[in-house]
């Protein structure tokens, strides 16, 4: 349901689990960007896809999608948080412990604490925000009726951290719809290679414009 609500993906929605059978892609816009979601099968005691682990390994960022109104809350996050601990990946939101191992990737994990309409009084999702603990962005949301999509979407865009440059061909007008999106802290080379790896290795200088200068 959050998937077809952040983006023009059609899945097939259902109020029980494993409705989900494969990996499922869909696009979602940010102003200007499109920032690509991939929903999973569910994470059940009894079964879990065994490519999840390389998934989120290779994943840029992971979202712990939780019902506030199910019963078996903690057991699932403690499902999730095993499924993270096999596939390697260390929240950013949390201090990188001293003896990580040099296969432990760090990425942003974002808890999104879905049908907060079911729960009018806020008291479920008070206890899955305290049973999610400190230190994860916690969001609740309702895919259903839209609530707080507006600031998951501006959220999620945020945790990638990365920035948008805006081209501009020498005697033309600056194409302002469709920036290249790249890590913080990329140089100009790596703009170059994003263009075409020719330009990057002809490149002797480039002008900045706008409030980037």
């Amino acid at each position: 349901a959050l998937l077809r609500s952040l983006t023009h993906a059609h899945p097939e929605v259902a109020p029980y689990p494993f409705t989900t059978r494969l990996p499922l892609p869909g696009m979602m816009a940010f102003e200007d960007v499109q920032i690509q979601l991939v929903d999973t099968p569910a994470v059940s005691e009894h079964h879990v896809e065994p490519y999840l682990t390389n998934m989120l390994h290779g994943a840029d960022g992971v979202l712990l999608v939780l019902d506030v109104t199910a019963d078996d809350l903690e057991p699932s996050l403690a499902l999730s948080r095993g499924l993270l601990e096999r596939a390697r990946v260390w929240p950013s939101a949390r201090r990188l412990p001293p003896e990580a191992p040099p296969s432990l990737v760090v990425r942003p994990v974002v808890v999104v604490a879905n049908k907060r309409d079911l729960d009018p009084d806020g008291t479920f999702t008070e206890l899955a925000r305290v049973a999610v603990g400190e230190g994860l962005p916690f969001f609740a949301v309702s895919a259903e009726h839209g609530a707080g999509l507006e600031e998951l979407r501006r959220a999620l865009f945020g945790q990638l951290r990365v920035i948008r440059i805006y081209a501009k061909e020498p005697g033309k007008k600056p194409d302002l719809e469709r920036p290249f999106v790249l890590p913080r802290g990329a140089t100009v080379e790596a703009l170059a290679r994003a263009v075409h790896k020719e330009i990057a290795e002809r490149l002797r200088y480039a002008r900045i414009w706008g409030s980037a200068k």
